[in-house]
């Protein structure tokens, strides 16, 4: 026979049921102040196992069935149910297996009351309602410590409106030694749909958190920062290192704390809050090594840009100045000295420009000035002052091969809507790499030195490509070709031109590519932009 029972009275009369050498198992509400009664039974069943929150009883034998409405403070049942049919002895049975399966044992309940252990468990809570009860007692309950993981900017306004801060304020008045330890993205990863800001969200918290009534406790509070890629997808709650919340976020853009969240799910075991208390602290390590990063970073990037401007100021005079002395020099080798110093102040000027290109686009600070333009006149421009420059320069180092061609194939009016230095920036950029790779620099073998730019329209697109027929691109630098300090060229660079222009076409809404081509021979840049009419 088995038995389901939540009161006393009945166990004893199951005294009478062992003296007929009835074999029972029992499940039963195990507590304190039955423990000493209960001990008495165990001679009698077969087992005992607890269970919690059993409101009435039934017993089951292999032909029989009996409930009564008995609860736990009756002495005796006033109505009671009685069935011998077999289906519905066999249903009661597999809801009693059911029940046993999840109850334990009588000698664990009993080592957990008289050592005061609480019993583990994992619970998964589906309902919304109770998901927020039970999250706003954990709050309220905390004596030394709260670990707390808000996922999203969203999450962090949400709490507000519950009060969540204010409550974490009144415990702090409450357990002076308590400390508070949050992470959540102060900037949103998505766009959102509620209207508090970044800044105004800072300054919220903190005023929660810290009013002047509560202020020497502010030192118990600390608040980082982390990038929505290293947080989690949930809500994740530590309290005192005993017990732990996890709560889904399941609509971010939902105002109403209820209705943003899916399920949670609740946890007393040792090592599931270990867990979770190694997931926040790994995350608080990053946190801090990311910010450190980030200051460092921020120095770096304000250092260069100051470094810049200061270079910039003084080149111009030097390549200015020096030009008047080389034309009125009559010394053929003095003329050939300053044109030296001329072409390096003109190579540190274009470093210089280059790095505070690098500077703005990472403070993402670059600015388009947009106007409507002939794409196919400024390239024909561009080719002229290349030639122009390209013959001056070469003829003076005595390298520069007649056969160089550079030409255009495109001769239709194509008109777009871009920041024209910008774009002239990008053609010359891969133009002058293509000379660079096939005029005698890079590739001396080389006898016919041919560069086409195509210009041509594809749907909503204008696509332009630079295709050279010098060396190619080297296999080992492929595929970091766009990137920063990039190079393989033998005559040095600083690898920036093809990161610049990368992201000059990018802020377009273009992109750029670059492949080596067919016949073996050379390599073609290539980039598009919107054809804005």
């Amino acid at each position: 026979m088995v038995i389901v029972t939540s009161n006393e009275f009945l166990l004893s009369e199951y005294y009478k049921v062992k003296e007929r050498g009835v074999k029972i198992q029992i499940i039963t509400e195990i507590t304190s102040e039955s423990l000493p009664y209960l001990k008495k039974l165990i001679p009698i069943a077969q087992e005992i196992r607890h269970i919690s929150g059993l409101f009435g009883s039934f017993g089951i034998s292999e032909n029989d069935y009996i409930s009564t409405d008995i609860s736990p403070i009756d002495s005796q049942s006033q109505r009671a149910i009685h069935c011998n049919l077999k289906v519905f002895i066999h249903q009661q049975q597999y809801f009693y297996n059911v029940l046993w399966e999840k109850a334990i044992p009588i000698e664990q309940k009993i080592i957990e009351i008289e050592k005061g252990i609480q019993p583990e468990k994992i619970e998964t809570i589906i309902n919304s309602s109770k998901i927020e009860t039970t999250y706003i007692h954990l709050l309220q309950t905390a004596k030394n410590e709260i670990l707390l993981i808000l996922p999203t900017f969203n999450s962090m306004q949400r709490h507000l409106q519950i009060g969540a801060f204010q409550m974490l304020k009144e415990n702090l008045s409450r357990h002076h030694n308590l400390t508070i330890r949050i992470l959540s993205p102060f900037l949103p990863s998505a766009p959102i749909s509620l209207s508090m800001s970044n800044k105004t969200l800072k300054e919220k918290i903190f005023k929660e958190l810290g009013s002047e009534d509560n202020r020497k406790y502010i030192n118990n509070i600390f608040i980082r920062n982390i990038d929505s890629f290293l947080s989690t997808k949930s809500t994740i709650l530590v309290v005192d290192r005993k017990e732990s919340l996890v709560i889904e976020v399941k609509d971010d853009l939902n105002e109403e704390f209820l209705d943003s969240i899916g399920f949670g799910t609740y946890s007393n075991s040792a090592a599931t809050v270990l867990s979770y208390i190694s997931i926040f602290e790994s995350f608080w390590s990053q946190s801090e090594v990311f910010e450190k990063s980030k200051r460092s970073e921020e120095l770096q990037k304000q250092f260069i840009s100051i470094a810049s401007h200061e270079l910039r100021n003084p080149i111009q005079p030097i390549i200015g100045l020096t030009e008047i002395l080389r034309n009125k020099a009559t010394d053929k080798e003095q003329q050939e000295l300053m044109e030296i110093v001329i072409n390096n102040a003109k190579k540190l000027k274009q470093i210089t420009e280059d790095v505070l290109d690098i500077t703005r686009i990472e403070s993402q600070s670059l600015r388009l000035h947009k106007e409507y333009f002939d794409l196919n006149e400024m390239v024909q421009s561009i080719i002229s002052e290349f030639i122009i420059h390209s013959k001056e320069r070469y003829q003076q180092q005595q390298q520069f091969k007649d056969s160089l061609n550079i030409e255009s194939v495109s001769k239709e009016d194509i008109f777009i809507y871009a920041d024209k230095s910008r774009i002239n920036q990008v053609i010359s950029n891969l133009l002058n790499n293509a000379i660079k790779f096939t005029n005698g620099e890079e590739e001396e073998e080389n006898r016919d030195n041919r560069i086409t730019i195509s210009i041509e329209k594809k749907d909503n697109l204008v696509v332009v490509g630079i295709k050279d027929n010098g060396k190619g691109i080297d296999h080992e630098i492929f595929p970091r070709l766009f990137e920063k300090f990039v190079t393989k060229s033998k005559i040095g660079g600083t690898g920036l031109g093809l990161f610049i222009s990368k992201s000059i076409v990018e802020a377009h809404g273009g992109r750029i590519w670059a492949k080596n081509n067919y016949d073996g021979k050379g390599s073609t840049f290539g980039f598009s932009l919107p054809l804005e009419m």
